[in-house]
């Protein structure tokens, strides 16, 4: 089924060139035989163009060139992609739709045009990640040509103030007004200042968002189609999720208690982007790139104080001494409508992927507070950035095979490859076409700050911090609690270097 390219396109030469060759064929075959001045004629017509120079084979791509005007020429430097999740012995796998035929197809041709090879492998593991990269740049290296994979995560941040990592603006070859820079946006959220240190393209992988129970809503008179109409319109705001809430949860066998529920959630996850749903975030960052604590302001107090209400009203039910994630066991239970939680539950072969689950999952964004124009999803991909212990031509010779590398085969341009990852999973038609497009859309992106600030960095340390499993602290309280320490940490931050 895999049709090279550039076999397309030179048998399109090749065709044009015969229908070409028949033309004149046929021209001369309607002359009578025996013409001497004809057929001398012709004979010379051909033997000049037999001495003429081949014309230039058609590239399917623009083909960068150096300052003497011919192509770029890494003189086959061996470049690996490293990240913690591909084989480790660099093999890849067979592609799997006309898309990933297409990718390969380019990136065949770029290397063989650009006379370089990369390879992607897997070492180390998510958790070491970072300070994998640190280690290896305070060692100076080594002889390979290394790209890194990384995950937001304080060691980086330290790289980043400390110069261990290359910055791309100072590089300059890259163009970052580019589409496939902007609609990933993880160069604005690995900068400070003028500087960016990581970058990633095409569309993010969405993050955190609410799965939704059809069934139960559909039993007081909510349809999913309701759902995604008031997303789809601008209406999936506080007030319509905490009205939704307070039609489901009810007590349906008249023993005075509830045992249907509005939400279960990973609390020690998912609290913040209740904090973010309306403008707010527990740490923000400044236009000089200092980092600040951002919980005391109106919009992360409003919020904060929103969400208390809502776990107070919606989602204390859990029974005493179950283990942290019994969230995700009532859920499947079937008698909760709504579920926080990372969207990656809901792709092929998480959790709730499961065969013998006995209703049907919707999929939304968390519902906006009333100072927001867009439901809001949180943008942290994982990034891309080059050893800055490697000399200066090392660097821009990297970046540019990388900015290479990541643009996008002939005819998808516009791909958007979390849909394609979204038909795999549970997800349904306006999951995908809507939120999961909603979620990537980089007008509803913001970035989470928290996650380069040590300590605080890790989920349940700064959930723990502020009063996690025991909500029914007043959000005043909780920050009150946290200011000294947390400052202290936001200190360190901005005094790295």
């Amino acid at each position: 089924m895999r049709k090279n390219l550039i076999s397309k396109v030179v048998a399109s030469v090749l065709a044009s060139a015969m229908v070409l060759g028949l033309a004149a064929c046929g021209s001369n075959s309607s002359k009578p035989d025996g013409n001497a001045s004809t057929s001398a004629s012709n004979t010379a017509s051909v033997s000049a163009s037999a001495s003429e120079p081949a014309s230039e084979p058609v590239e399917p791509y623009t083909v960068k060139t150096g300052a003497d005007g011919q192509p770029l020429n890494f003189n086959g430097m061996q470049v690996t992609i490293r990240n913690w999740w591909s084989p480790s012995d660099g093999s890849e796998s067979d592609p799997t739709s006309e898309y990933d035929e297409a990718v390969l197809e380019y990136h065949t041709w770029l290397q063989e045009k650009y006379n370089f090879t990369l390879k992607t492998v897997g070492m180390g593991d998510w958790g070491s990640a970072p300070d994998d990269f640190v280690k290896y740049v305070q060692t100076n290296g080594d002889e390979n040509n290394y790209i890194f994979v990384e995950r937001n995560a304080a060691p980086m941040l330290q790289a980043f103030l400390t110069g261990m990592c290359a910055d791309f603006n100072a590089l300059g070859v890259i163009d970052f007004s580019e589409d496939k820079y902007q609609i990933n946006r993880a160069h604005e959220m690995n900068s400070l200042g003028d500087h960016i240190y990581g970058i990633a393209a095409g569309y993010v992988q969405p993050k955190h968002a609410l799965f939704f129970n059809k069934q139960v809503l559909a039993d007081v008179g909510i349809t999913a189609d309701m759902l995604y109409d008031w997303q789809k319109n601008g209406e999936w705001t506080w007030d319509k999720f905490d009205e939704v809430c307070a039609k489901v949860q009810r007590d349906t066998d008249g023993d005075g208690a509830d045992d249907i529920f509005g939400l279960t959630t990973n609390e020690g996850a998912e609290y913040e982007a209740w904090i973010e749903s309306d403008g707010g975030a527990i740490i923000k960052k400044d236009a000089d790139g200092k980092f600040r604590l951002g919980l005391e302001d109106a919009d992360s107090m409003k919020a904060f104080e929103k969400y208390v209400e809502l776990m107070g009203k919606y989602d204390n039910h859990d029974p005493e001494g179950v283990q942290w994630d019994y969230y995700k066991e009532e859920f499947l239970s079937g008698k909760v409508a709504f579920l926080g939680e990372e969207y990656y539950a809901g792709t092929a072969g998480a959790y709730l992927d499961v065969d013998d689950r006995s209703f049907d999952i919707g999929l939304l964004m968390y519902p906006k507070g009333p100072d927001v124009e867009f439901n809001r999803s949180v943008f942290n991909d994982n990034f891309y950035c080059i050893p800055g212990c490697y000399d200066e031509q090392k660097q821009k010779d990297l970046a540019t095979i990388l900015d290479l590398w990541l643009t996008q085969p002939n005819g998808y341009e516009d791909y958007n490859g979390q849909i394609a990852n979204a038909r795999a999973g549970i997800f349904d038609e306006r999951a995908i076409s809507e939120t999961v497009v909603f979620m990537s859309d980089p007008k509803n992106g913001y970035h989470r700050y928290r996650v380069l600030i040590p300590t605080i960095c890790e989920n349940n340390t700064a959930a723990g911090d502020l009063g996690w499993p025991n909500w029914y602290t007043t959000p005043s309280s909780a920050i009150e609690g946290v200011k000294e320490s947390w400052q202290t940490y936001i200190d360190e931050a901005n005094n790295i270097r």
